[in-house]
């Protein structure tokens, strides 16, 4: 066994690391670099430390201007599960919309599902029907608008929290 630099080496090692530097060294003389310059691009070295907190630094740090990714991840979980609860929000709220100031309304949820369509005798003309179907788009027309603002508020601030113009996350690069 031999201990250089911290590091102990055994057999195998050691072999392996003698070699290495004997061939490295050998081919830096053929290349005409002197004895200095060969021993420092050695792969193993006096004083060299292979272990320890330089190396899992460089193992695990996030390149400068490059994203963690980690990070990244948390953050679209998160995001998504706020998703998922707002778009749950969305099915059970009701929106109503109105047309002829109240004689014809249609009731939807904010997700855009219909559930129910009230009609004042007072519109229902069998020699006008189309007085009727424009007041029912009316109504279902206002109820859109109604569940569309709702929609925007509930989603509007997840969107947000997404950053960028195009959409992205907010992050160099995305």
């Amino acid at each position: 066994m031999v201990t250089a630099g911290g590091v102990l080496l055994t057999g195998a090692a050691v072999a392996h690391a003698v070699s290495t530097a004997a061939a490295s060294t050998r081919s830096a003389l053929r290349l005409g670099a002197d004895t200095a310059d060969s021993f420092a691009r050695l792969p193993w070295r006096p004083g060299a430390v292979r272990s320890g907190h330089a190396a899992k630094r460089r193992e695990s740090a996030v390149q400068p201007g490059q994203p963690d990714m980690s990070m990244i991840l948390q953050q679209a979980q998160k995001m998504q599960e706020q998703l998922v609860a707002a778009q749950q929000e969305l099915q059970v709220l009701e929106v109503t919309g109105q047309a002829g100031n109240g004689l014809v309304e249609v009731r939807m949820t904010a997700a855009g599902e219909v559930r129910g369509v009230t009609i004042d005798p007072k519109v229902v003309d069998a020699d006008d029907v189309e007085t009727l179907q424009d007041l029912v788009v009316g109504a279902f027309q206002d109820a859109s608008a109604a569940a569309s603002q709702a929609q925007a508020e509930k989603m509007g601030p997840l969107a947000g929290g997404l950053g960028g113009a195009g959409g992205g996350l907010g992050l160099p690069g995305f």
